[in-house]
């Protein structure tokens, strides 16, 4: 009998203390998720699109944002890039074959606009049919220090 209630008083110790484990480890999980719900992360993002067909994402807001994925579509090419960290004010490029093609097909209408100037023969009008229009969607995706998911998206549509 004794060896039994040692046995069972035994059990209980074990069962209580895992009890206050698993409330101390659940108190602690809950202020961490509660950081997490209340943390400020100013990131914020700005697509730029030059002419040599490379997109340019900056960070212009003012922390740090980490694991990033940014995932472009030009024209219904789609290009990614991915960082570990960026800064306030730091930059990643992004190679982008559809931009590069809607600079090239722009480049092919200014050649045909300049030479219908130069024919007086030429019925050639310049009308936003001749435009070149190109197409973005942008989804960035980061990390907040604490771990926190951020998303951000923007479509951009303009003419060459």
């Amino acid at each position: 009998m004794e060896i039994a209630a040692l046995v069972l008083g035994s059990i209980t110790l074990v069962a209580a203390i895992t009890a206050v484990v698993f409330s101390v480890l659940s108190w602690k999980g809950g202020q961490r998720a509660e950081r997490r719900d209340i943390e400020r992360n100013d990131v914020s993002w700005r697509i730029d699109h030059p002419e040599d067909g490379t997109l340019v994402l900056t960070n212009v807001g003012r922390d740090a944002a980490c694991h990033v994925l940014a995932v472009v579509t030009v024209n219904g090419e789609t290009s990614r890039a991915e960082a570990e960290r960026i800064s306030s004010d730091e930059s990643i490029e992004i190679p982008s074959k559809g931009a590069a093609a809607a600079h090239e097909e722009a480049e092919r209408n200014d050649e045909m606009e300049r030479r219908a100037a130069q024919d007086t023969r030429s019925s050639y009008q310049p009308s936003p049919q001749n435009y070149t229009w190109v197409n973005l969607n942008a989804v960035v995706t980061w990390a907040a220090p604490s771990g926190r998911l951020e998303q951000w998206a923007e479509e951009q549509r303009w003419a060459l």
